[in-house]
């Protein structure tokens, strides 16, 4: 999961998905800047509730299509830079 946008707080500074939803769930306002970051958070948010069904079924990710290797043909798996420009 480590490829991935994280769930909770994060080393490098920037905002984690539960970041996210709390000032969604508190009425934060985001401006047209932070749309992209949110469509790669929503993308990465799908891929990881993927990643834990598979691995509460005891399938292999990386034989799924959101493997690694898979989600690098993905524009949203490069989301660090757009989590860096995030401000909430």
């Amino acid at each position: 999961m480590k490829d991935l946008w994280p769930l909770r707080w994060d080393p490098k500074g920037g905002a984690s998905l539960a970041d996210l939803r709390n000032a969604v769930a508190h009425g934060d306002a985001f401006g047209e800047d932070d749309f992209l970051a949110l469509g790669y958070a929503s993308e990465n948010l799908t891929w990881t509730l993927q990643r834990i069904l598979l691995l509460a079924l005891n399938w292999n990710v990386e034989d799924s299509s959101v493997s690694p290797r898979s989600l690098r043909n993905f524009y949203a798996y490069q989301w660090q830079t757009v989590q860096q420009g995030l401000k909430l």
